[in-house]
């Protein structure tokens, strides 16, 4: 939601970089979204209300109300005024992270209101934060805009004064839910929820057109399947309707095939050079396709409808209007507190609230890894998910996801570190309290093997949902899964694959895995090295000792002797090198011939000048 790139325009920041670096962001497409502001004071929150013009129709002495959603579940409201340039500023606002702030604003327009409504914010350490709340031109006949649904999807028509909470999750009945005014705490009403009928024109709708060359112009070939929750099925008898792609939605048709006990329907020589659109009404909901065109060749097109098996959870409460006024809506269940957005009513119409009956916090991810020598590398996305509208900070420094026993070279992608930093030895330590929605980052880690195996041994303490792993295979490898967990086959890019998904272990378990059958390092890796390595000291102690030799008889040296103390001290360095190459590439045939090759030189070396000594002695 934030962005560090810069507004542009006049009036400290009013405009913004929309259609190119001078054009000004239109105010109703940037209503509510909050932007980083680096040059304003830290704590922040500027707020501009505008009719859609930022520079000549402003809100002026518009009450602009800001609530704070803390992480210990307190909440905070302060109303302030917008001056005759539309603008007001809240200061001194928790840059900690441990606060989510709302904007709420209702502007009057010919006789209604548009509602305005700010996403959820978390202040920002390096700056302030910018925020246009904007209405419909003011002269505008479109109908009340409202950008709470933006965020609480106004899908269900609710009458006038009433405010439908939809739950999603598995509530314990009873389930009282309560609706307060915020700045009061006072209820104004409750009602219990229940399960309502099933809304058949709850339909979900998704269609594919593909242009098939191998069929004639003017063809399409129609298939039609789905239904409830958990099923898929051709749909027979069901009318299919081909309209003009270029007229309204309600054109008559041209054509209405009819598909057969296998779901499939054919429309023939259709006019080409036109466009067409398929119509198809499934329960009590009609789908419109995408425009396509049979001019080239013909086509066909796939039609999946689905819809749930259960009605949806809701309670229905007695809410009248009042302008301003903030509220919120509450429920205890399960001995856990469960809280809505804060919200405004509207007059005329009512208002339709979700609240997430689900876990605070859930762990899920997504991570990808391969064998590199010794060590299994992975990395991937990790999600911290928020079911609340308030942050979530755990007990303590912060919250710490634990990874397996014996993780090393544990990393944080870059543009994440500001939020997540490496546990030594743990984890990845979050460095903010968890937003609304939740937060994620990338990052990464590897495992040692021991002996060609892994033992992964990771503790959940929220354990996973729908997590997935994916290993890329090596010859041999075989991997024994967690128990329910469905080990999978496939192929990517790179190869074949091990993949393990989805993954949902419960809190205050650990997962736990083996993957065996993994290369071995050979015997000769681990201790020719090390024997190469004492060989090399030595025979470096013994180059330095000569060479110290030497130079205190360098005064009495003949030219012949100071060539063969050059040549020693060359094959000495070529010792080293031949070594150092042995140690990054492993041993071979040809490393060890020319090994014995130089030692066999140095030897000769100083078998001849022992010999000279010998003989200078006897001279004598």
């Amino acid at each position: 939601m934030l962005t560090t790139k810069p507004w542009m325009g006049a009036g400290g920041g009013a405009g913004g970089g929309g259609g190119g670096d001078d054009a000004p962001m239109e105010p109703r497409k940037i209503s509510g979204s909050p932007r980083l502001e680096q040059t304003y004071e830290l704590g922040t929150l500027t707020v501009i209300a505008t009719y859609d013009n930022l520079k000549e129709d402003l809100a002026a002495d518009l009450p602009i109300s800001l609530v704070g959603y803390k992480s210990d579940d307190t909440m905070s409201i302060k109303v302030q005024s917008t001056a005759k340039d539309g603008r007001t500023e809240f200061r001194n606002l928790d840059r900690t992270g441990n606060t989510v702030y709302f904007v709420l604003a209702q502007l009057p327009r010919n006789g209604a209101l548009d509602r305005a409504f700010g996403f959820p914010l978390q202040m920002d350490s390096r700056g302030g934060v910018h925020m246009v709340l904007s209405g419909e031109k003011r002269a505008s006949t479109e109908r009340p805009a409202d950008d709470f649904g933006r965020v609480q999807a106004q899908t269900i028509p609710t009458p006038a004064d009433k405010v439908r909470v939809v739950i999603n999750g598995v509530p314990e009945y009873p389930a009282t839910v309560r609706v307060y005014d915020l700045t009061t705490r006072q209820e104004l009403a409750h009602a219990d929820a229940a399960e309502v009928s099933l809304d058949a024109g709850a339909v979900n709708f998704q269609s594919q057109y593909a242009a098939r060359t191998d069929l004639p112009a003017g063809f399409l070939g129609i298939v039609l399947h789905g239904g409830a929750a958990g099923t898929d099925k051709p749909m027979a008898k069901e009318t299919i309707e081909i309209i003009p792609g270029d007229g309204p939605l309600d054109s008559p048709m041209i054509a209405s095939p009819v598909t057969e006990v296998n779901g499939q329907a054919i429309a023939e020589k259709l006019p080409t050079g036109v466009p067409y659109r398929v119509r198809v009404k499934v329960r009590d909901k009609v789908h419109v396709s995408e425009p396509f065109d049979l001019t080239a060749s013909g086509g066909a097109i796939e039609i999946l409808a689905s819809w749930g098996d259960k009605g949806r959870i809701e309670a229905v409460l007695d809410v009248p209007h009042v302008p301003g006024r903030v509220l919120y809506a509450e429920c205890i269940n399960r001995k856990h507190m469960y809280r809505s957005v804060p919200f405004q009513t509207l007059p005329g119409v009512g208002t339709q609230l979700s609240m997430f009956f689900y876990p605070r916090i859930l762990f899920t991810f997504g991570m990808g890894g391969q064998v590199e020598d010794q060590l299994l590398g992975l990395r991937g996305q990790l999600t911290i998910q928020n079911y609340s509208w308030a942050p979530y900070r755990a007990p303590g420094d912060g919250l710490v996801i634990p990874l397996p026993k014996h993780a090393k070279g544990i990393f944080v992608d870059e543009g994440d570190q500001t939020d997540v930093s490496v546990e030594t030895g743990v984890g990845f330590r979050m460095l903010r309290p968890i937003p609304p929605g939740g937060r994620k980052f990338g990052g990464g880690f590897s495992l040692p093997i021991d002996g060609g195996e892994i033992d992964w041994n990771m503790d959940l303490p929220m354990g996973t949902y729908q997590s997935s792993l994916r290993i890329l295979k090596t010859p041999g490898m075989f991997i024994k899964a967690p128990a329910n967990a469905p080990l999978q086959e496939g192929t990517v890019e790179q190869g074949e694959i091990y993949q393990i998904s989805p993954l949902t272990i419960g809190p205050q378990q650990s997962m736990q895995l083996s993957i065996i059958g993994l290369p071995v390092l050979p015997a000769w890796r681990l201790w020719v090295p090390r024997i190469l390595g004492i060989g090399v000291i030595l025979i470096l102690g013994v180059g330095i000792a000569f060479a110290m030799f030497r130079r205190r008889e360098s005064e009495t040296a003949n030219a012949d002797t100071v060539a063969r103390a050059a040549q020693r001290e060359k094959l000495l360095e070529d010792l080293v090198a031949l070594d150092r190459v042995t140690r990054e590439k492993g041993d071979s045939e040809k490393t060890r011939r020319r090994r014995e090759t130089l030692i066999t030189e140095l030897e000769a070396l100083w078998g001849h000048d022992a010999g000279n000594d010998r003989g200078n002695a006897g001279d004598d």
